[in-house]
């Protein structure tokens, strides 16, 4: 009983230890956009979400690069995702219907987690290109509010750009700094 004791006590200090002697990793991640950020809507096609990368890029018209500096522990990515986590099994269910039942959790957990694509997984079920990238757009929406309600700042995932942070931006427009 003593060994276990001690061995818990150990384990407690040990954890002080870790929380007193952090040190967060911070990296400086960067958005583009075609118009100045004035404020962040919440009902956006990506929710309250913008999308960051660790370089300055630009899909069209950019007016104005924004800098959002965050600690690497506060981002998620699929493999960080727990199919048994409230977010997760909301986020699977809206999948579900969004695609209209054409496919099962197992698949939208898969799609949430970036296993599998929409292009992979769905393009000999549903034959509208236009309805699989809303699908596609709709998987980046779900990570973002997953990460939100898990209580992370970002979730790192991928898009037709490569490595991507989506990043729910609801009462956040001071943290963005312009850099041009």
């Amino acid at each position: 009983m003593a060994d276990v004791v001690t061995s818990a006590i150990s384990q407690v200090a040990f954890f002080r230890h870790q929380r007193q002697t952090y040190q967060p990793i911070m990296i400086t991640i960067y958005h583009t956009s075609p118009v100045e950020i004035e404020t962040i809507r919440e009902n956006g096609r990506f929710g309250d979400c913008l999308f960051f990368s660790l370089n300055e890029y630009a899909m069209g018209k950019v007016a104005a690069v924004y800098a959002l500096e965050t600690d690497e522990s506060e981002i998620i990515s699929g493999d960080d995702l727990d199919f048994a986590g409230n977010a997760e099994k909301q986020a699977i269910a809206d999948l579900i219907q969004i695609a209209d039942g054409v496919i099962d959790e197992y698949e939208a957990f898969d799609l949430l987690t970036g296993k599998s694509s929409v292009w992979n997984l769905l393009s000999d079920r549903i034959d509208d290109t236009d309805a699989l990238s809303e699908i596609d757009f709709d998987v980046q929406r779900l990570q973002g509010r997953i990460a939100k309600q898990d209580g992370f700042a970002a979730f790192q995932g991928r898009d037709e750009q490569g490595e991507v942070f989506i990043v729910p931006m609801a009462g956040k427009l001071d943290r963005l700094v312009r850099v041009n």
